[in-house]
């Protein structure tokens, strides 16, 4: 830590990490009806899908798909007058559940269901103790799942969350939400913390901070903000520390296939290769260890699909090639940072870039030589990253002007 004219420089990350390529398959398609706005859950090996709203009704049929032998079979539905979409869903690695939603003639539901795959059967669970709603989200953290905000209609939104203890089967009533509620958000867990974006609010804007959520501590903050168009009915998954949102509805009500990458040790967004199809909203989605899948979907012309795209995170080997170390200094009366290395005159011929933590860039240059100098005199008060890159140097410094 270096305090420097009023500023505190963090630097937060010098690990050498590999950057990752990424390729969209289009495995077997969906094989029950098309659909809009169902749900997955995923239990070994195994993608449990159903729900969402089909060309006549809101469906209560369910279909599982095998990765291993790129197949689908039909599987137990939930009682036939259950149908629903907007449901939210979750497993515990051993069961699946699904929760609340809507049907067409615009009832809400607050209960809960469990699917066993070995008995190939749902029981239905505690319901949750509150009004019913939909288009919540929903993550898991050990045995808690936490369900986020919903509606009953556009204009009564949902501060609550509430926690199921999966172990003992008992709703807890939590801290509400320190940000407007909303509707299709999307969200993911990442290790012991859970994340919270986008999604429709109270008065119908699409708000874009990235929200952590600690469950030790109960409490919501913001980490960053999504650099790319406000949106609902976007999807998200975590893949170690990054996470992942593609797709959604945008402002305008368009439907868009971008897929963007957040890295949570560094800060840093990217916009990754766009799924290679028609736009398209409302899809069902699961994780597969490095794998993520989108089923399913509604275009702009209201077609529903039946077409599941897999997504796969590949490791490049990009990675520095060199050992040299990295470091920052700051120099008061030059008002300069100076990238050094304890190499002297090491040879690099890379850039530079320093952005804030919506992606928008402040100043960029080339880099020759190390050690290289970057004036500050300028730079607001904010959170910063810094990124250096070549053929043989892959960093990124993070660090705060208070």
């Amino acid at each position: 830590m270096i305090v420097l004219r009023g500023f505190l420089f963090l630097i937060l990350f010098f690990a050498v990490e590999p950057s990752y390529s990424q390729g969209w398959l289009m495995v077997p398609a969906f094989t029950g009806e098309a659909r809009d706005d169902g749900v997955c859950f995923y239990l070994d090996q195994n993608a449990y899908c159903g729900t969402g709203a089909t060309s006549q009704i809101t469906s209560h049929d369910f279909f599982s798909y095998d990765s291993s032998i790129d197949s689908w079979e039909s599987i137990p539905s939930l009682p036939s007058h259950l149908g629903r979409q907007y449901s939210t869903a979750f497993s515990d690695g051993r069961l699946g559940y699904v929760f609340g939603g809507v049907n067409a003639q615009r009832n809400n539901f607050n209960d809960l269901w469990r699917f066993d795959p070995v008995a190939q059967k749902w029981d239905e669970m505690p319901p949750m103790p509150d009004a019913a709603r939909n288009g919540m989200a929903s993550f898991r953290i050990d045995s808690t799942a936490y369900i986020i905000s919903g509606r009953v209609d556009d204009q009564n939104l949902f501060e609550e969350v509430w926690a199921y203890q999966i172990n003992s089967n008992e709703w807890i009533s939590k801290k509400k939400i320190n940000f407007a509620p909303r509707f299709k958000a999307c969200a993911a867990a990442n290790s012991s913390k859970g994340y919270l974006c986008l999604g429709r609010d109270p008065r119908s804007k699409y708000p874009k901070e990235l929200y952590e959520y600690n469950p030790k501590l109960d409490e919501w903050s913001v980490i960053s903000v999504f650099p790319g168009t406000g949106r609902a009915y976007a999807a998200m998954f975590a893949y170690e520390t990054e996470l992942y949102i593609m797709g959604g509805l945008d402002t305008a009500f368009n439907a868009i296939n971008d897929l963007w990458k957040y890295d949570l040790k560094t800060g840093a967004w990217s916009q990754l290769d766009s799924l290679p199809a028609i736009a398209r909203r409302g899809g069902m989605w699961w994780q597969e260890e490095k794998a993520f899948y989108y089923a399913t979907g509604i275009d702009a012309n209201r077609n529903r699909l039946k077409e599941v795209w897999k997504y796969t995170i590949k490791p490049t080997g990009n990675i520095d090639l060199v050992k040299p170390t990295i470091f920052i200094s700051f120099n008061e009366s030059e008002k300069e940072m100076k990238i050094k290395s304890s190499e002297e005159n090491w040879n690099i011929n890379g850039v530079w870039e320093m952005h804030d933590l919506t992606g928008k860039i402040l100043d960029r240059g080339l880099i020759s030589f190390l050690p290289h100098s970057i004036q500050i005199e300028n730079i607001p008060t904010g959170l910063y990253v810094l990124s250096i890159r070549s053929k043989a140097l892959n960093k990124t410094f993070k660090f705060v002007n208070l």
